[in-house]
């Protein structure tokens, strides 16, 4: 009598495929196959946004919390670039992957407990869960539903719901976010929205892009002096303008993206309260500023002959490493990687804007005949975090080339020769920012002058 084995071909197959997973499995490297062609399972679209966003991560494997998620996030006392960007940072990727990929139609934001804020990290924040509501494929129909609970000082309440997350959520067109703030109070608020995604030639006629927002800023920082009848002399005005159009340009040009490059302009000022604050964000994605420069070839002028000597001779101070010293050398005057010998002058745009904010802020304590609060700004860009804030000078430092001279900022009261003081850089130890980021927090003097404080909000907003 025989014996019945069956169909002995298809359990060849099926053992044969057991293996081959077995072994995928173990380098990592199993993709699961789709035999029902007909199902209905989305396709999963590249969103140029959310990969930088996605990158901030150092190590992408990291705990994010998926598991124990309810659709809640505490967002951190400490919500600022200026004293914690790591923090910051960290809290922007984690919240990006949980709206993005949790089962949660609905997640709540909760800034009961934050303290402090700072403009770039809401909008970095708006801009990273827009886009992640959208593409969520654990949700059937529609987007993620995002809503929160404010913060208690009104000053991050209006630039959450006037120029972070509220007002990018209520610009889509399948949102609408009922606010429960209290409106019943007067505001004066000047408001500064500039987006750029895409790329277009410089223009002869400077009407592009780039020196439009430039000439749109300049009027902003006017409109924001204006009501202590102020306004920005010729000089100012006109370094002003060159020094973002410069730092808009380099976003361009050395994001390392040929085909979609993206920068972002934010401001905000509410002259309602006591003291206003003007709040300023300038940020854009791709390479970073070491990045750009560790890429040119090491005999590039710039690169060979300012860059490499002073990371070299201060590379081993206390506190110093290698990406803070190419960034800080990068922000002096005449450093730029369009510099090819002695003779070109590329790279002014953070000095000025340096100088023009010192120029404001002295003005403005000489007319109070008092101490003010002083100005802050902050860089980020990789790894580095580098703060200015007010207490050290800008440095005119002559050059070989006859009387000439180039404004420097060393970080230190005595120049490049010495190292820069440690107290005003970090370094993040597991995230980074993919691009470059400036903060800078503007401190307005009392309201002097009578002005009308009825409910008024004047929007500067160009998105291309």
């Amino acid at each position: 009598m025989k014996k019945k084995y069956g169909n002995t071909k298809k359990q060849f197959l099926r053992g044969w495929l057991h293996h081959l997973k077995s072994v995928l499995r173990k380098y990592k490297t199993y993709n699961p196959i789709n035999f029902n062609t007909g199902s209905n399972s989305k396709l999963k679209i590249k969103n140029p946004i959310l990969d930088f966003i996605e990158s901030i991560s150092i190590s992408h494997g990291d705990n994010i919390g998926m598991r124990s998620f309810s659709g809640y996030l505490r967002v951190p006392k400490k919500f600022t670039f200026f004293e914690q960007p790591e923090v910051a940072l960290s809290f922007i990727y984690r919240a990006m992957r949980l709206v993005r990929e949790s089962k949660y139609k609905i997640v709540t934001l909760d800034y009961d407990e934050s303290t402090e804020y700072c403009l770039g990290a809401e909008c970095l924040l708006s801009i990273a869960l827009s886009e992640a509501r959208k593409v969520n494929n654990s949700i059937d129909k529609g987007n993620v539903l995002i809503n929160g609970i404010y913060p208690r000082n009104p000053q991050h309440l209006e630039i959450i719901r006037d120029v972070g997350l509220v007002k990018e959520l209520n610009d889509a067109e399948d949102t609408e976010i009922k606010d429960s703030s209290d409106k019943d109070i007067p505001l004066r608020q000047i408001v500064f929205i500039n987006d750029s995604i895409g790329k277009e030639n410089s223009s002869a006629f400077a009407d592009d892009s780039k020196n439009k927002a430039a000439e749109l800023f300049t009027k902003y920082i006017n409109d924001c002096l204006n009501p202590y009848g102020l306004e920005l002399m010729p000089d100012p005005e006109a370094k002003l303008k060159s020094c973002m159009g410069e730092l808009l340009d380099n976003a361009e040009r050395h994001c390392g993206l040929t085909q979609r490059p993206r920068w972002y302009v934010r401001g905000y000022v509410n002259h309602s309260h006591s003291q206003p604050v003007c709040e300023l964000a300038v940020f854009n994605f791709g390479k970073t500023i070491p990045e750009t420069f560790q890429c040119l070839p090491k005999n590039h002028y710039s690169y060979n002959t300012q860059i490499l000597p002073y990371v070299d001779k201060h590379k081993k101070a206390r506190g110093m490493f290698r990406e803070a010293l190419i960034t800080i050398l990068a922000l002096q005057e005449r450093v730029s990687c369009q510099n090819f010998d002695a003779s070109d002058s590329n790279g002014t745009g953070t000095m000025e804007l340096l100088d023009v904010f010192q120029g404001m802020h002295d003005h403005l304590r000489r007319i109070q005949d008092q101490d003010v609060i002083e100005p802050v700004m902050s860089l980020t860009t990789g790894n580095t975090h580098i703060k200015f804030d007010g207490k050290l000078r800008i440095i005119k430092q002559a050059l070989k080339q006859g009387s000439k001279t180039r404004q420097i900022y060393p970080f230190n009261a005595v120049g490049l020769e010495k190292a820069p003081d440690r107290a005003y850089l970090g370094k993040m130890q597991r995230v980074k920012f993919p691009g470059v980021m400036i903060n800078i927090r503007f401190p307005l003097p009392s309201m002097t002058v009578n002005v009308d404080v009825g409910e008024q909000q004047e929007v500067h907003e160009v998105r291309k």
